[in-house]
């Protein structure tokens, strides 16, 4: 349900969408409606010497990432579009230099939400582990969005949070403990993350309240003589966390004593790290090491990591099938299918194996 939610919180956004979002919306379409101004524009590319390669977006107003995608690659031919805008006398979109900024900074604004999405949905299916800081993530991005100078931005994010607090104001801890199983991050990084939205009282209260509920979920583990997965411990709180590249770069761990006696709770918590610079650290397999040192913890991992984060295939979140195969087109050969999806790059050259799959899932 989480990508549900998601797109439920940024779809309410969009609807108070800055007048610069709908400018750069009518430019595309006005390019993209005749074959005259499309050599036009991909004359204008050369002329401005800009390095965009490929064609503009044409967004789906109801579909949030479309936009997104739509104000990405009209950031990318900004020069040419502005040479656009003074070649072709009868065009009516152009935009002032503020105009864009505020355009830069919703499609700035958009790229976290997109990212989660699409990391949430994927096919990889996540371990439960990457749900709490990425929800924090969420949270702050909004409330930093309340103080930005455009008026518009400030409704923006006023009407998401209201989404936010609605959906997310209670969850399940089980899924905020997930971020204690991940030796790379454990106490330190939740303390450090609330510590970005709540004060130093509120945040005491939250560890501990995490803290305990984990004590708690590991005496069960430990009494019990089978690994059955636990979905009757749960307790809602409203931690969130935000994203890892430039919220936490402050981050360090170090010792950090939160509980009473010495326990393997205790010993696991304040072990040292694993280095966060391991790219092909494996979380699954880590604890499958570990199952001799911490064999409860190790058995608790096993299946609060388990759990999804969202019940939401990723055909169902970004799929393009819908317009490859319609009632007009069912009888296809796969090899055609296949054809018609990647002649547009054909014609208009070849993206970023990244971002080629991003734009097949609009």
């Amino acid at each position: 349900m989480l990508c549900s939610y998601l797109n439920l919180i940024v779809q309410s956004g969009m609807k108070v969408i800055d007048a610069s979002v709908l400018k750069v919306r009518e430019t595309v379409n006005y390019i993209a409606g005749s074959d005259n101004r499309l050599v036009l524009f991909e004359k204008c590319v050369v002329d401005s010497k800009s390095n965009f390669v490929g064609k503009l977006l044409i967004d789906c107003a109801t579909r949030w990432n479309s936009t997104y995608q739509m104000l990405k690659r009209a950031l990318e031919a900004k020069d040419a579009l502005n040479l656009f805008a003074i070649v072709d006398t009868s065009f009516d979109f152009g935009l002032s230099a503020d105009e864009w900024n505020v355009v830069d900074f919703v499609c700035k604004f958009l790229e976290p939400f997109y990212n989660i999405t699409v990391m949430f949905s994927g096919s990889d299916y996540p371990t439960a582990n990457l749900y709490f800081r990425n929800i924090v993530a969420i949270e702050k991005l909004l409330v930093v969005a309340h103080t930005h100078t455009v008026a518009s931005i400030q409704s923006m994010a006023t009407v998401m949070m209201e989404k936010f607090e609605k959906y997310w104001s209670d969850y399940s801890i089980l899924l905020a403990i997930a971020v204690l199983l991940d030796p790379r991050y454990k106490m330190h990084f939740v303390k450090a993350a609330l510590g970005k939205l709540y004060v130093h009282a509120e945040v005491e209260v939250k560890v501990q309240e995490i803290y305990n509920t984990f004590v708690e979920l590991y005496k069960f583990y430990d009494q019990s003589t089978s690994s059955s997965t636990v979905t009757s411990l749960q307790c809602s709180t409203s931690t969130t966390d935000y994203s890892m590249s430039s919220m936490f770069e402050d981050f360090e761990g170090g010792d950090m004593s939160v509980g009473g006696a010495e326990s393997s709770v205790d010993s696991y918590l304040n072990s040292p790290l694993v280095p966060r610079n391991t790219e092909s650290f494996n979380i699954l397999e880590f604890w499958k090491s570990q199952a001799s040192t911490f064999p409860v913890i190790s058995r608790m991992a096993k299946d609060v990591l388990a759990v999804p984060i969202t019940s939401v295939a990723s055909e169902s979140s970004f799929s393009m099938g819908g317009r490859v195969l319609t009632k007009y087109r069912s009888a296809l050969r796969i090899d055609n299918v296949e054809a018609f999806v990647t002649t547009q790059n054909w014609l208009y050259g070849y993206l970023k194996d990244d971002e080629f799959r991003s734009v097949l899932r609009l």
